[in-house]
């Protein structure tokens, strides 16, 4: 009998062994793979919640874009530091989503060791915290490696969009240059030279008013509105459509400035010098050159046109025009053009 018992326990041994022997690398190989695939997996679940699905349960980034104090009412434009943040989010969550992985492998880990048929669970476990321990290096630094490529193109796309904005900056302004547009406020109290105009969200119940609409941290072909809607950017672009306002007294600019080259006509002299009746000339002029088809002159905003539409009828009935007042009078705007091009002239009556 004790030789019969010692063959016995001979055979249970080497099945044993046998069974650690596959146990361990078999354990380890999954717990490996299941490590360093599920880590970069994990960083590209965590991208994908923030970037597209968005989960109502989703944290709130932790290092949200900072906007200036002051700014626009307009969304940032993305690689203008939302990027930066979806990164910082991304990896946060990827984190933790690593972290309850590497927990959730921990205690499967530790029950193994415990509890009955611990004979059978403890190579299992071994076998699992070697390929975990060797899953989270490879995984860990993949995880690392798909976070610095992601950065790496946020950076390389943020220095491109960046340049692309201060480029169309550029070139928009030597368009001006080059087409001689210079661009000035009609109203009496200001009177001063516009850089360029701030422009009004044309949204539907929206009177946001954007003080710099060309290329930057809020657009760069297009910008968004707070309430939702697109603007343009560039004149060159058709922002002139827009509700525009002078930067510098907030009044409305009726007649588009930036299409056009704009001429200032001061008139100045002596009280009863004819001031106002050289001015009704004029307009009376290119109201005939128009009529006769060599040119096209037309009021360019509503103040002109409520104050000169009549100037051929007070010249032909011979009647006196209104004295000049003493405080700067507002500047009447007249948009002239011809098969050449078009001119915005600004005719102002002092």
């Amino acid at each position: 009998m004790p030789v019969l018992y010692f063959f016995l326990f001979i055979v249970g041994a080497a099945l044993y062994l046998g069974y650690v022997a596959c146990a361990v690398p078999i354990a380890a190989a999954i717990a490996f793979a299941a490590y360093g695939v599920g880590l970069p997996v994990a960083y590209f679940i965590g991208l994908w919640r923030v970037l597209v699905s968005r989960p109502a349960w989703l944290p709130a980034p932790k290092r949200p874009p900072k906007i200036p104090a002051g700014a626009d009412p307009a969304v940032l434009q993305y690689f203008y530091g939302p990027a930066l943040t979806d990164e910082d989010h991304a990896v946060r969550v990827a984190y933790t989503t690593c972290r309850d992985l590497w927990r959730r492998g921990a205690r499967k880990v530790s029950s193994s060791f415990r509890g009955e048929g611990v004979v059978l669970s403890a190579p299992v476990g071994v076998g699992g915290a070697l390929g975990m321990a060797a899953g989270l290096v490879f995984g860990s630094a993949a995880a690392i490696g798909c976070a610095i490529v992601h950065l790496v193109a946020v950076g390389i796309s943020a220095a491109v969009v960046r340049a692309a904005g201060t480029t169309l900056r550029a070139v928009d302004s030597a368009v001006l240059q080059v087409k001689n547009i210079r661009m000035v406020c009609p109203n009496m109290n200001c009177y001063e030279r516009v850089r360029y105009p701030s422009y009004e969200c044309p949204g539907r119940a929206c009177s946001r008013r954007h003080r710099d609409v060309r290329p930057g941290p809020f657009g760069i072909l297009r910008r968004r509105c707070e309430c939702g809607t697109r603007m343009k950017t560039l004149l060159l672009f058709g922002s002139s459509r827009m509700a525009a306002f002078c930067p510098h007294c907030g009044h409305p600019l009726e007649h588009r400035p930036g299409e056009a080259p704009e001429i200032v006509l001061p008139f100045f002299g002596a009280t009863g010098a004819g001031k106002t009746r050289l001015l009704f000339s004029i307009v009376t002029q290119l109201q005939v050159w128009t009529r006769e088809g060599q040119l096209t002159a037309e009021f360019a905003d509503s103040v002109t046109t409520r104050e000169l539409d009549a100037a051929e009828r007070v010249l032909r009935s011979g009647s006196a025009t209104a004295k000049t007042p003493v405080q700067l009078p507002r500047a009447h705007v007249i948009r002239v053009s011809s098969g050449k091009g078009k001119v915005s002239k600004q005719v102002v009556g002092v």
